[in-house]
């Protein structure tokens, strides 16, 4: 549900303007259908397409503002609804009057006045405006197909207070994504979801290793995905090392035993350090590594010691056990009940995994990091005491541990194979998502994630030869959509050094030609 606050001091014209025609004609039989004070019964039009007489706007406008007009001197000659010597700069409560437009996506229909009736009443008790006079008005579709109502708030309750602004905005959000769950609406995403990852700027840019990568995005692409590997503190330092992460760590206040944070930084960067819950992505904190991957709290002897083992050999199988463990947690994610914070956590495994992958089969960060950076948006939370976990981590530690040692090998039959299985998990986070009639989260995961998943599986297929020429100019949409260079070479897991070639998304957002670079034609 979309929720828009606006503010006022004309109550008449408003109202004038919600029950007319509309600026374009839209408004269609405008009808009152909530409010309070039996505002329904005394102002609710009987017939269809019956004009709105000035006597009944005036008396609704009157009836709104009555405890304006016994609290404030209003002129009543002339009564415009708007309080004589009392402007915005004078009147420390500000305008009196708050108008809300509630609507629901254009593929949801139409509701019925029943339920209008009792969102309206929903929507002004969770704004704590239940003591005030209001109505809801519906006239109709909007412009846009999107059916929807009116509220008009007068902020001055029978006592004389003034309801209060405070935090309207985030209070208003918080509103409608109840609203969502409690009358079965399709869930719109909240703004809040996708905090957590900072963005970046020139500066940043130019600091970073790779053309159109900052330094800080490789960076929590290579933690997240050392943090999937690792079953504790000491494998999660290690495991950095050997991906060209240097680590050191913050301890408590007055000693330096216990450790209670860390930063990173990349070998032959800029030589800055990172504290990861500012620059990388705030699920990357240690309290919340802790907490998320069931890690027991260790003391400072886990951040000191000699280079990793792990992911150093593989098995001859390494891609076939890697999907079978994957498999298995899929398995696992169906059987057990879904929660908000289940959701995350499995956003961000699939978004450290995807960026093994990224590591492993792309020369240069291209649609495999992107869709893990959007995994990884998904991935955050506004827990402030997260939960410590308790669903067993050995798969998703297993199928990161094949896939790094796995970084060095051609075998791009395996990585086909696990690219698979990585779409099929993708697909089912986006089937969880809308199966809650989350249908926003559901289609940016399906458009961000499983479509770039789909298309390096068309790459990789082309390249081992298991697509014709007829297919590979029928995917080639998926592939030009994807903007993705044909896979060469695997990349080493140390981060490259010099210039190298940008992002291919990223490039042609900025529309640069991409000829210029050697990549695919248009």
């Amino acid at each position: 549900m979309i929720g828009k606050i606006m503010k006022g001091s004309d109550t008449r014209n408003l109202l004038g303007y919600l029950v007319g025609p509309g600026r374009s004609n839209e408004h269609t039989n405008p009808q009152v259908v909530a409010g309070s004070d039996h505002v329904v019964e005394g102002w609710r039009r009987q017939y269809a397409g019956e004009p709105w007489r000035g006597a009944d706007l005036a008396s609704l406008t009157a009836h709104l503002d009555e405890h304006l007009a016994t609290t404030l001197e209003v002129d009543r000659s002339g009564w415009n609804g708007r309080a004589v010597g009392v402007t915005k700069r004078d009147n420390p409560h500000g305008p009196h009057v708050v108008h809300v437009a509630l609507a629901i996506r254009d593929d949801e229909g139409s509701l019925p006045f029943e339920t209008w009736q009792r969102i309206a009443e929903d929507y002004v008790a969770k704004m704590g405006a239940a003591g005030c006079r209001w109505t809801a008005i519906h006239h109709g579709m909007s412009k846009a197909g999107n059916d929807h109502i009116h509220l008009v708030i007068n902020r001055v309750q029978a006592d004389g207070a003034w309801l209060s602004l405070s935090n309207d905005f985030a209070r208003n959000a918080a509103a409608c994504r109840e609203l969502e769950v409690e009358h079965q609406l399709e869930r719109l995403a909240d703004r809040r979801q996708h905090r957590g990852m900072p963005g970046f700027t020139q500066a940043d840019a130019r600091r970073g290793v790779t053309v159109g990568e900052p330094e800080t995005v490789r960076l929590e692409r290579l933690v997240r995905g050392a943090a999937k590997a690792s079953i504790d503190e000491a494998e999660f330092v290690r495991t950095l090392r050997r991906v060209g992460v240097e680590a050191r760590a913050r301890f408590e206040t007055g000693g330096r035993r216990g450790v209670v944070g860390y930063s990173v930084r990349l070998e032959g960067g800029s030589g800055r350090w990172y504290g990861p819950a500012k620059w990388l992505a705030t699920d990357l904190s240690l309290p919340k590594l802790r907490a998320s991957e069931g890690w027991p709290k260790s003391d400072a002897s886990a951040w000191v010691g000699g280079a990793s083992t792990v992911g150093a050999a593989s098995p001859e199988d390494w891609a076939g056990q890697t999907v079978a463990v994957l498999r298995q947690e899929q398995a696992r994610w169906r059987s057990e009940q879904r929660t908000a914070r289940e959701d995350r956590r499995r956003a961000s495994d699939l978004a450290g995994l995807v960026g093994i992958a990224s590591t492993g089969l792309e020369s240069t960060p291209g649609r495999l990091a992107r869709a893990a950076r959007e995994l990884a948006r998904w991935s955050q939370h506004q827990y402030a005491d997260p939960k410590p976990s308790i669903t067993p981590r050995d798969n998703i530690a297993i199928a990161a541990r094949n896939m790094m040692a796995a970084a060095g090998r051609h075998d791009l039959a395996g990585w086909l194979a696990v690219i698979d299985q990585l779409g099929r998990m993708s697909r089912a986070i986006a089937d969880a998502h809308e199966a809650a009639r989350e249908r926003v989260a559901a289609q940016r995961v399906r458009h961000e994630v499983q479509r770039r998943l789909d298309a390096t599986s068309v790459v990789l297929r082309g390249e081992l030869g298991l697509l014709s020429e007829d297919d590979l100019r029928a995917a080639g949409q998926v592939q030009e959509q994807a903007a993705f260079a044909p896979i060469t070479a695997p990349a080493p897991m140390h981060p490259p050094t010099g210039q190298q070639t940008a992002d291919p998304d990223i490039t042609r957002r900025d529309h640069h030609d991409e000829r210029s670079r050697g990549g695919p034609s248009r």
